[in-house]
């Protein structure tokens, strides 16, 4: 049987951080561009609260291990997401001339750590 355009979902249609499409997950939020799904929000909200210093989210511990074993996926997904977002950051401002040293102050670390992060030299 031949698959018709009406029945293949969009492959746009997915978490912009854990990759998961549209009909694995229960709610998609969709912004100009982007989109995240029901799970990676409370992840978020989770860091954030952790940045804020309240009370963090329901505990791992009340997770069945499918569900941390799922989420560790999923949070692995994301921050190598969020580190090539990084990377083209940092090659941007490198473009524009911006020093070693003033991207390792905006990290909190020192010139020679943001360059062997970054410069993808040995």
């Amino acid at each position: 049987m031949t698959e018709t355009k009406t029945e293949k979902k969009p492959s746009y249609l997915q978490c912009s951080f854990c990759g998961k499409h549209q009909d694995q997950v229960q709610k998609l939020v969709a912004g100009p561009g982007v989109f995240i799904c029901g799970e990676c929000i409370v992840l978020a909200e989770g860091i954030i609260a952790e940045e804020l210093g309240s009370e963090p989210l329901p505990s791992i511990d009340d997770k069945t291990d499918e569900e941390l074993l799922d989420s560790m996926v999923r949070l692995d997904t994301s921050r190598r997401q969020v580190d090539r977002v990084v990377d083209q950051h940092v090659k941007t401002l490198r473009g524009r001339g911006v020093t070693w040293t003033r991207i390792g102050e905006a990290f909190g670390i020192s010139r020679q750590s943001a360059w062997e992060r970054f410069s993808g030299e040995e």
